[in-house]
């Protein structure tokens, strides 16, 4: 048995031994165990800007993908391995992906303004063309001064809700916690039960941000009760989709699926095809995480399906992205890389370079599982100029170690 704690001394800082664990991983042909010590950094653990995404967990598996090709391990086994780390990664990263899909769609629908009907961000609150973001979260707190000073408590619910939402998203989510809270107070004084609704969501989605997932589950029941109160079943699909995402924040996939499930149902009877394709994705990658890939790919196509009936590309994009990860993941590389073109393509015509930058990063793993060197090479090289222009050493590190695997 071949230890790897070696990789646990790349700035993987001070161990929290509570969030120690050990993976078994055999290789059938060449008939090698590793015992993988993986562990959390307890300074990113503690990170309260975006808990549970970039941890030294995730750091063993990318040292991973240098070391098996090392020992022989079949190209196919190295992605699948990588593709564990990035599936316990996006039961944060989920939520995230969700708020960014939302924006892409405002952006390119309205390049001017951030218009949200469940109260993300106020239309004309925030203008995306604004560089100053202190600026724009002054004009809100001067909206909500006003609204206060004038007794129009449906003013002041609406500015609290999306001064909340703006700290959230800065990572500010302590004052984030404290707006929502007093919208909330202002919607039970006067009575508004919707309104009441809408900042046990956005509570809820804070402390889930914060990393307190017990407590967002706690808001999100809530919610969930006043909408089956009102008989809003839009309403009760939302809550039960953040239920979902909260329970498989824990680990707890099986408990997040029966939410997803009811969250589609929902969906269907209502006609809504956007809400269907959220749901079908969610489904898709919590039987990812549970490694039932066949499952995920049926979900992911159905996801797909509706994103070109409807017209969504960035719903195409990210079902394409989630159709190749699963796709490698059963080893169907070639698949994976048509896939995964598709995601690319979508980017390109957005001129999101992030957003390509993380396509080119599933094209060159799925070039790698086909030992397409030369084309990994290039993917890899597209990185490159992205991260570097960003300044993303994380990413420019990772890109360096594909390139010298390939």
């Amino acid at each position: 048995m071949i230890e790897f704690n070696s990789f646990l001394d790349n700035g993987c800082g001070k161990v929290t031994k509570d969030l120690l664990y050990t993976r078994y991983i055999r290789d059938k042909k060449n008939k090698v165990n590793i015992c993988l010590t993986m562990s959390r950094n307890e300074s990113d653990y503690q990170n309260k800007q975006r808990p549970g995404l970039r941890t030294a967990q995730e750091e063993v598996f990318r040292n991973l993908e240098i070391a098996l090709p090392f020992f022989g391990f079949a190209s196919s086994f190295v992605y699948t391995t990588i593709q564990q780390q990035l599936d316990n990664a996006s039961k944060g990263e989920r939520a995230i992906e969700e708020e960014k899909e939302k924006e892409e769609k405002e952006k390119h629908r309205h390049p001017s303004i951030a218009n949200n009907k469940h109260q993300e961000v106020k239309a004309g609150s925030i203008d995306r063309g604004r560089a100053n973001e202190d600026d724009a979260i002054e004009k809100l707190k001067q909206e909500l001064r006003i609204a206060t000073e004038g007794g129009d408590s449906a003013e002041e619910i609406r500015a609290c809700a999306t001064l909340g939402t703006a700290y959230r998203k800065r990572g500010d989510f302590h004052t984030a916690v404290e707006y929502h809270t007093q919208g909330l107070n202002i919607a039970k004084d006067v009575g508004h039960k919707a309104e009441e609704g809408l900042a046990y969501e956005n509570l809820g989605i804070a402390y889930r941000y914060f990393g307190n997932i017990e407590q967002a589950i706690k808001y999100h029941e809530l919610e969930l009760s006043i909408a089956k109160d009102a008989g809003d079943k839009l309403g009760e699909g939302r809550a039960l989709g953040y239920l979902g995402i909260a329970f498989g924040s824990l680990g707890e996939l099986r408990e997040a699926i029966k939410y997803y499930e009811q969250e589609l149902c929902i969906a269907k009877e209502a006609g809504d095809r956007t809400k269907e394709r959220r749901a079908c994705r969610h489904l898709g990658i919590a039987y990812r995480s549970l490694e039932n890939f066949s499952e995920a790919v049926m979900y992911h196509e159905h996801e797909l399906e509706i994103a070109k009936e409807v017209q969504d590309r960035v719903g195409e994009k990210f079902a394409y992205r989630h159709l190749g990860i699963a796709h490698s993941s059963l080893g169907n590389f070639t698949k994976a890389v048509e896939y995964h073109q598709q995601e690319l393509s979508i980017a390109k015509d957005f001129g999101d370079s992030t957003e390509e930058r993380r396509a080119n990063e599933n094209l060159a793993m799925a070039h790698i599982g086909l030992r397409n060197f030369t084309d990994a090479i290039q993917c890899d090289k597209q990185v490159l100029v992205v991260v570097k222009e960003v300044g993303d050493k994380a990413g420019q590190r990772r890109a360096y170690r594909r390139l010298g695997i390939a």
